[in-house]
């Protein structure tokens, strides 16, 4: 916990500095014998006396020094980074300072330990009273400051989504609050929060969630911009948000997703959310297929600029995933791949081959495409083939690159 404050409004000041500027045992040692070879750095406290006036009431000095050895002997010293220099050996010495491996920036030891300060909350305590100032701020209905904003990313970022913490419906509902409230940033790890929805919420719940996620999304995509955000970000939260929502909560928002595939912004940060145009089927083959020949229009090497990639992987990752249910995407991924222009190499190859397969292809010219594009023909056997095969026609294939 931080805040500016002025020196003439404080109570006790802590304060740390170097009382002697010496030579480190990394820097260049030399064969001067009065070289300094003292670091000390200093730590005290002051407390306001009832005058106005500071009282030193603690001061501790931590010493590092490196006194001449027992023989006066030229050394080999170690400057970091494999180079080494020569001067006068040394030995390490210290003073109130009980392990080498000391880090002199570090205060927590000497606040916690010396001072007694309380500096960390403990677990369910400090999620429920940060909890509690979140949900306050929202009731107030006033714009955020950079500090509220920083709160709300620390809380989901550390306690509520965080990588080892559970989701409860206090963080649902505080994460639908602030979706709802466009003056607030979407909240980061948001995965979470849409599979505690979808494992304990009730459709209708999902479906609204849905509903905000899309709205922000193309919020976003048009510009829109809360405190302490940044556009791009906004679009990787989101649409990796919508990545992890299940096809029923989708559905009903078809044409709001089908108008985000155009969006240049969204190709290009939020290209997962794209891809899960596949739940609709033949209605997004039009968009899907765009989204290949946007990436096409890079040219040779599109796969080597993100404006490109990520559409192309959006589009053609969309109808894979979709397979039989966009059966009307075939015709035309036959002409592009008929035309050369469709990568074959390595997992583009791989993930265009799944494509065909799924559409319909028959498996016999996949075989043929799949041996012709093999760059090693050790590959390019029948055994090859159907592991190949069999790995398409799964139900969950690898529908990415």
């Amino acid at each position: 916990i931080q805040e500016a404050a002025k020196l003439a409004e404080a109570d006790i000041v802590v304060s740390r500095g170097k009382a002697s500027e010496g030579v480190y045992r990394y820097q260049v040692p030399t064969f001067n014998l009065l070289q300094d070879m003292v670091i000390a750095e200093r730590i005290t406290v002051h407390r306001k006396s009832g005058t106005g006036e500071f009282d030193e009431m603690f001061r501790r000095t931590e010493v590092r020094y490196r006194p001449l050895g027992w023989l006066l002997v030229p050394s080999i010293s170690m400057r970091g980074n494999f180079e080494t220099t020569m001067g006068w050996w040394r030995r390490e010495r210290t003073i109130n300072i009980k392990s080498r491996y000391h880090n002199p920036h570090d205060w927590s030891a000497f606040l916690t330990g010396t001072l007694g300060l309380q500096l960390q909350l403990k677990g369910e305590d400090a999620k429920k009273k940060t909890l509690d100032k979140l949900m306050k701020l929202l009731d107030e209905e006033t714009p955020p400051s950079a500090a509220d904003v920083a709160l709300f990313a620390q809380y989901f970022g550390r306690f509520g989504l965080g990588a080892n913490t559970r989701v409860d419906a206090r963080d649902y509902r505080l994460a639908a609050r602030m979706l709802a409230n466009m003056a607030y940033p979407a909240p980061p790890r948001l995965q979470p929060l849409v599979r505690f929805a979808d494992r304990a919420g009730e459709d209708a719940d999902l479906v609204r969630l849905a509903g905000l996620l899309i709205t922000r999304l193309a919020d976003a995509a048009e510009g829109a911009q809360p405190p302490g955000s940044e556009p791009e970000e906004q679009i990787r939260h989101l649409a990796f948000a919508i990545r992890a929502l299940p096809d029923r909560a989708l559905l009903p928002h078809r044409n709001a997703m089908l108008a985000l595939a155009p969006e240049t912004d969204i190709q290009r940060h939020g290209y997962v959310a794209l891809k899960r145009l596949a739940v609709f089927g033949d209605t997004a083959v039009p968009q899907l297929l765009n989204l290949i020949r946007t990436g096409l229009e890079g040219g040779e090497y599109f796969f080597r600029d993100n404006r490109f990639q990520h559409p192309f992987i959006a589009g053609l990752g969309g109808l894979c995933t979709a397979g039989q249910r966009a059966p009307s995407a075939l015709e035309e991924l036959r002409r592009l791949t008929a035309s050369g222009r469709m990568p074959d190499h390595g997992s583009y190859g791989r993930l265009l081959f799944t494509t065909l397969l799924r559409l319909g292809e028959d498996p016999e010219v996949v075989r043929g495409l799949f041996v012709a594009a093999a760059t090693n023909k050790a590959y390019a056997s029948d055994k090859h083939f159907k592991r190949f095969l069999a790995r398409a026609q799964r139900k969950r294939p690898h529908c990415s690159i």
